[in-house]
């Protein structure tokens, strides 16, 4: 009856919205009531044939009637006089049918809907909007006893699944062939290399921020029982876990290549570890969304194993970096003007000491695990630092000796402010050295190793060991200070001689004349 009151309308495509003219319905209900075929029944039967006539291409079914009509058919099973009632087998076996062709013609839709990935609001809502007839479906209470609630959700997540793992599919492909095409085309690199690596980093930086879950979001997908989060955290780990591989194993072989050529390490290096942090901040992010017991599944999970090549060229540029950074602050600073009235010390050492916290920031940015290699980074920074505050030293009795401040050629000798503030960069410098058993954690990687190996002997001894460079290099400094204070005092000594001897003769001559009075 339906379908013949659809086609009775003067449309070409049939429409259905599952509603009857008045003298239909009387002649159903005689019927059902001639043959003793409940409302819950007829309820079932309506709702099947709008089910199979959903998937079918000549006719067109209104998508608010099977919405309203699982709406009958849960109202009618909340009517006390209804609950015993249960579906017959040929009912279910029916029902299941028109279910799975629903479900199949419905999802074949979705997949003209826009992309699901990047995460936009408007896709969510769509496929949301789209799917609500199937989520009606498998909320009915039909399904309680039956295994076909399971068949059904399962049936609608794996469709969904596929769909989300697609999109990031094609979306990661596109990126990846974009920055491949975008180095092809770039001529300021002899090695692709380098931008590869540079653009990949940055690339995951942009993953990064969209991986980070969006409660709206994936609150939508939870209401089709579907972790979007977790699905495409999952399939961006799959995507890009190889070439990110593959690109550090180039890198480190274009390190190995030019490991003589400063420039060239120094670059590398400073790509090398954007491209890490780029790739620890996005595991972090891919981690939170998945549950413990399966992080396992993560490509990146031994990330860090895969520079552990790469580490030994970072710390060699932390030592040239500071260094060329120190020689760039004292040619700047060379007449050591106070940074104000108030600080007698000048810009260089500022400068210099902002160079030391920049490495041990990045070194705790990089966030090593493993205890042997804590221990050697530290004994490579430590010696990086402890030699850079050698070296500024130095560099500044060099420059005071070059300006004749203590030549032995002066007859005169003024301690001017430039001397002081000279000395005093020094002690400022050394000073820092202080910190440096905290800023590295010292104590954290004496335990670290005392646990790895068991014996308290490893733990004590690396910690002595890492102290005894600090106290060597301070002690050097005081002795590089005593000296230099030796010689302002050695240009002193001729005029301090002269004003003593003008004392003595004063003190001389006053004590004859109380003698004589």
């Amino acid at each position: 009856m339906i379908l013949w009151n659809a086609r009775m309308n003067d449309e070409e495509l049939p429409v259905i919205d599952g509603s009857l003219t008045r003298e239909s319905h009387l002649i159903l209900q005689q019927f059902t009531s001639h043959n003793q075929i409940s409302s819950f029944t007829l309820a079932i039967i309506k709702f099947i044939l709008l089910l199979e006539n959903s998937c079918k291409e000549d006719v067109r079914v209104v998508p608010t009637s099977v919405r309203s009509s699982i709406e009958g058919i849960e109202s009618a099973l909340y009517q006390d006089e209804l609950q015993s009632l249960t579906l017959t087998d040929s009912e279910i076996s029916l029902l299941e049918s028109a279910a799975f062709q629903f479900i199949n013609h419905t999802m074949a839709g979705v997949v003209s809907l826009r992309s699901l990935f990047p995460p936009l609001d408007k896709s969510a809502e769509d496929l949301l909007h789209a799917l609500l007839p199937i989520t009606k479906l498998v909320q009915l209470n039909l399904w309680e006893d039956s295994a076909m609630k399971s068949e059904i959700q399962n049936l609608l997540k794996s469709e969904i699944f596929k769909k989300i793992k697609r999109a990031v599919d094609v979306w990661t492909e596109d990126r990846l062939a974009m920055l491949d095409e975008h180095v092809a085309y770039s001529q300021c690199q002899t090695d692709p290399v380098l931008p590869q690596t540079s653009s990949l980093a940055d690339l995951l930086q942009e993953v990064c921020v969209i991986c980070t879950p969006k409660p709206a979001y994936q609150e939508m997908f939870h209401k089709v029982n579907v972790n979007y989060y977790k699905t495409i955290c999952l399939r961006v780990d799959h995507m890009l876990a190889h070439k990110v591989k593959e690109l550090v194993h180039e890198m480190n072989y274009y390190q190995k290549r030019y490991q003589s050529y400063q420039v060239n390490i120094r670059d590398s290096s400073r790509i090398s570890l954007k491209l890490f942090l780029a790739i620890k901040n996005i595991y972090s992010v891919l981690k939170k969304s998945i549950p413990d017991r399966e992080v396992f599944k993560l490509r990146m999970v031994h990330f860090d194993q895969w520079f552990e090549e790469s580490l030994i060229f970072w710390l060699e540029t932390f030592k040239s970096e500071c260094n060329m950074r120190m020689e760039k602050a004292l040619e700047i600073d060379k007449d050591f003007v106070p940074v104000t009235s108030q600080v007698k010390h000048s810009n260089s050492s500022v400068d210099v000491l902002s160079s030391f916290a920049k490495i041990t920031t990045e070194w705790r940015d990089i966030g090593v695990q493993d205890a042997d290699h804590l221990l050697i980074g530290a004994i490579k920074i430590s010696n990086v630092i402890c030699d850079g505050t050698r070296l500024y030293a130095d560099k500044i009795a060099s420059i005071l000796e070059c300006n004749g401040y203590y030549d032995g050629n002066s007859t005169e000798f003024d301690i001017n402010q430039q001397v002081c503030i000279t000395v005093n960069n020094i002690e400022y410098i050394r000073r820092y050295l202080s910190q440096l058993a905290e800023m590295l954690n010292y104590e954290d990687i004496s335990r670290s190793l005392t646990l790895k190996y068991d014996d308290d002997a490893v733990g004590r001894q690396s910690f002595q060991m890492l102290n005894r460079l600090i106290s060597t290099a301070s002690e050097d400094i005081v002795l590089k200070e005593r000296n230099l204070l030796q010689k302002i005092v050695d240009q002193m000594e001729p005029n301090l001689n002269k004003h003593i001897k003008i004392f003595s003769s004063a003190a001389s001559l006053a004590t004859t004349c109380d003698q004589e009075f």
